[in-house]
């Protein structure tokens, strides 16, 4: 085990709480202190990793990507470093990079970047990601080793995929191709990952993004910004549909 392993992960510690909240919860005083601690850790992709996540968290993506970009290539197995960066992406509302470096972390087949990954696509209703995610994970017995968070992640994932399975290839893709299209307004509009529910009435698919808002107007707004994303993407469903909520009480 690396030495620098227990303060890799004391730093990892303090930084957490914010990627997790989507607010920075440090001064900058702290992220000074931490930055030093950083630069004295032995292992690099180690060293990369957390300097990579106090970049983005001083909101230097660019710095933030390349170093965490050199620490997965350093050493892909790691699956920590992997789930780290696409949290702190998550945090920046950089969602496209997000899901393009989850879907790269699946091929090293690591028990944390997989429940990831099988998470990130039930949220986006992927039925790709999900079958992909669902073969390795079964194949290996990963549900074995997952903790209860995980293994309920992966169970409300199942639910999903068995959604898409039982309503047939084609509103799956449509599903997944309406998925995509909000992701990019969320992005956009540096949304918060909140709930995501699938309705289905005789045949007829909602699916349905929760915000955290109460402003009409703006609700009205996202969902014909929506409506003209998913003309323009030439998406031409008969009976899948996606639309924005406001979030209720107990929606997190």
């Amino acid at each position: 085990m690396p030495l620098a392993l227990p303060k890799t992960n004391e730093l990892v510690g303090k930084i957490k709480p914010s990627l997790v909240s989507g607010e920075l919860l440090l001064s900058p005083f702290e992220l000074r202190l931490l930055a030093r601690e950083a630069d004295k850790i032995d292992v690099p992709h180690h060293r990369w990793c957390i300097q990579g996540l106090l970049a983005f968290l001083n909101e230097n993506d660019e710095e933030g990507i390349a170093l965490c970009e050199q620490a997965v290539a350093y050493d892909p197995n790691v699956s920590q470093s992997w789930c780290n960066y696409a949290s702190a992406l998550r945090y920046r509302h950089l969602l496209s990079k997000e899901w393009e470096v989850v879907n790269r972390s699946v091929e090293y087949k690591g028990l944390l970047t997989l429940s990831y990954a099988h998470t990130l696509a039930s949220y986006w209703v992927d039925i790709e990601l999900l079958n992909h995610t669902t073969e390795i994970i079964e194949s290996m017995e990963m549900p074995k080793r997952f903790n209860k968070v995980q293994l309920d992640l992966f169970g409300s994932g199942m639910v999903t995929r068995q959604l898409l399975r039982d309503a047939g290839p084609a509103v799956a893709s449509d599903l997944r191709a309406l998925g995509a299209v909000v992701r990019q307004i969320a992005e956009e509009e540096r949304l918060p990952r909140l709930k995501r529910r699938i309705s289905c009435h005789e045949g007829e698919y909602a699916c349905v993004y929760a915000i955290d808002t109460d402003d009409v107007d703006y609700l009205i707004r996202l969902d014909d910004l929506l409506f003209d994303r998913i003309v323009s993407a030439g998406i031409k469903s008969k009976n899948c549909i996606a639309f924005f909520e406001p979030k209720l009480g107990d929606d997190n």
